[in-house]
């Protein structure tokens, strides 16, 4: 159980791993270091002998020192709104409902944005940039949302309800964890953003309330180009990209993107305008035999 424990007199180090549960398996590869806060230079400690509570080995602690243990264990890490952030040791079958218990999000604590990040390979990276490549030229409404809205394309990011997994016990959202795993839970942010075609794009309060049409009238409603037959909904707890409509209510976290009328192709800007210019022409001839007849 990596974390801060309350330091008392006359702790040795024996005592430090004790409250930390233990090392997780003691192989030839694991090594370990104390850090003293009075000097910052690593003390190197034998971890056999302070298991056996060598006293030649088994130093005294002093408040802010830092035992780091190092070998082939496998980690997970979790940051934000929790009360005990920092690395877990995977375990076999460990899952993320059980880290989070051991993590304890704090009160102020936002499940519904909370994400659980996987480490990618290279070969999957390198597919990720030919697929920006191609979204660039040729994109959908929904990946265009994603894009304009670049903190919800978190690389890695898997689509976790953590609501649903911690308050209605769903087992689907109980993953099992894997090496390098990164689990956030972000202190609340109990607003809306609307952006893309809009007068006013913001980061709008909360209301339970309100829909989609509410928040968008807030942000000074539909400019000129809006397609706002097109909304995009990006929901805060997932990051995934779904249809919205005026009449929906959303959740903290969540963004409302309005999609912008796109430009017609050089190519059809050219044939409109010479029809354009033929029709004129031909309209300028006509005129002209009129006026010969006439005459």
């Amino acid at each position: 159980y990596p974390g801060n424990y309350e330091f008392a007199p006359e702790d040795r180090l024996s005592d430090l791993l004790l409250l930390g549960g233990g090392v997780l398996a003691l192989t030839d590869s694991a090594t370990a270091h104390l850090l003293r806060l009075s000097d910052q230079t690593p003390v190197p400690v034998n971890l056999p002998q302070v298991l056996s509570r060598n006293p030649e080995y088994n130093l005294a602690l002093q408040p802010g020192d830092k035992l780091h243990i190092s070998g082939q264990t496998q980690w997970v890490y979790v940051t934000g709104a929790v009360y005990f952030p920092g690395p877990y040791a995977i375990t076999p079958g460990l899952r993320l409902k059980t880290v989070l218990l051991q993590a304890q999000p704090t009160a102020q604590a936002s499940l519904v944005q909370a994400a659980l990040v996987r480490r990618i390979s290279k070969a999957q990276q390198s597919q990720k940039e030919i697929e920006d490549m191609r979204l660039a030229t040729d994109r959908s409404i929904t990946e265009e949302a994603l894009m304009a809205l670049d903190t919800e394309r978190m690389i890695g990011r898997l689509p976790l309800d953590f609501i649903a997994l911690i308050e209605h016990q769903d087992n689907n959202q109980n993953l099992l964890l894997q090496d390098g795993d990164q689990i956030h839970i972000p202190q609340l942010v109990s607003s809306v953003q609307v952006y893309g075609a809009v007068l006013n794009p913001a980061n709008l309060p909360y209301n339970a309330n309100f829909t989609v049409k509410d928040y968008v009238q807030q942000a000074g409603g539909f400019s000129r180009q809006a397609r706002n037959k097109e909304i995009v909904i990006v929901q805060g707890s997932t990051g995934n990209a779904i249809g919205g409509a005026l009449s929906q209510h959303l959740a903290p976290g969540d963004a409302i993107y309005v999609p912008i009328k796109r430009a017609l192709p050089k190519d059809r800007y050219q044939v409109i305008s010479e029809t354009i210019s033929l029709a004129t022409t031909v309209a300028s001839l006509i005129l002209t035999i009129l006026v010969i007849r006439r005459n």
